[in-house]
C-alpha cells in the first residue's frame, strides 16, 4: 500500500495535522474538539481518517467536512479499521465494540484495557493487546475470537507486516512473539524470542 500521508495529534488538545510526505509540508489542521485526542487513522484506500477522543465520539473526516460515526458516552482509548472497513473501537473501560452503521455492538464486556489494536489488512480481523498481557484475535463481523497468548506484562507493541501475513508482538517482560498466518489467523503458530 502507497503511504502519500501522515496525522500527527498535537497532544493534549484536540488538533490533527495532515501532512504530505512528498514534499513533507503540512496540507491542513483540523481541530477535532475531542478535548484530547486518542487515536487517528487513515480509512484504507481513500485520503479520509477516522479520530477519536476523551470526548467518546468517533468522528470521519473527509477534507473539512466531519461525520460522527457514534458517540459512546465515555472516553475512547483506541480504534482500529480493518482491511473490509469494519471499524472496532476500545473505550476506556475495557469495552471492545464494532461499528455496524451508526449503531455500535458490544464484542467484550468491560474488563482488562486495551493498550494495542492492530487491524489486520485483509478481511475483519484485529490483533488486540490488553494491559493484563493478554493478546486476542477477533473477527468483528463475526465475533469470532481466540486468546492466542498471554504475557505476564502489559502489551508494549503489535506491528503487522505490509503484506499482512506476519505478526510481531511486543510485551513489557521483554518477550516478543512471532506468528504467520497459515489458512486462516486463528491457526497461527506462534513462537517466542
Amino acid at each position: 500500500r502507497d503511504v502519500t500521508g501522515v496525522q500527527t495529534c498535537a497532544l493534549p488538545i484536540s488538533l490533527v495535522e495532515h501532512w504530505s510526505l512528498s514534499p513533507l509540508a503540512r496540507q491542513a489542521t483540523v481541530n477535532t474538539l475531542h478535548g484530547t485526542v486518542s487515536h487517528a487513522e487513515f480509512v484504507p484506500g481513500t485520503t479520509a481518517f477516522v479520530t477519536s477522543g476523551s470526548d467518546g465520539r468517533l468522528v470521519k473526516w473527509t477534507g473539512d467536512t466531519s461525520q460522527e460515526l457514534h458517540g459512546f458516552g465515555q472516553a475512547i482509548d483506541t480504534f482500529g479499521i480493518a482491511g473490509d472497513g469494519s471499524i472496532m473501537v476500545a473505550t476506556q473501560d475495557g469495552a471492545l465494540w464494532c461499528l455496524d452503521g451508526d449503531h455500535a455492538i458490544a464484542l467484550r464486556p468491560r474488563g482488562s484495557r486495551v493498550v494495542q489494536m492492530r487491524a489486520l489488512p485483509h478481511g475483519s480481523t484485529f490483533v488486540i493487546g490488553y494491559a493484563d498481557g493478554a493478546i486476542e484475535m477477533l473477527e468483528s463481523r463475526s465475533g469470532r475470537r481466540a486468546l492466542v497468548a498471554r504475557s505476564s506484562e502489559t502489551i508494549r507493541d503489535i506491528a503487522v507486516a505490509r503484506d499482512g501475513e506476519s505478526l510481531a508482538i511486543a510485551a513489557g517482560d521483554g518477550t516478543v512473539r512471532l506468528a504467520r498466518r497459515r489458512s486462516d489467523w486463528f491457526l497461527a503458530a506462534w513462537t517466542s524470542l
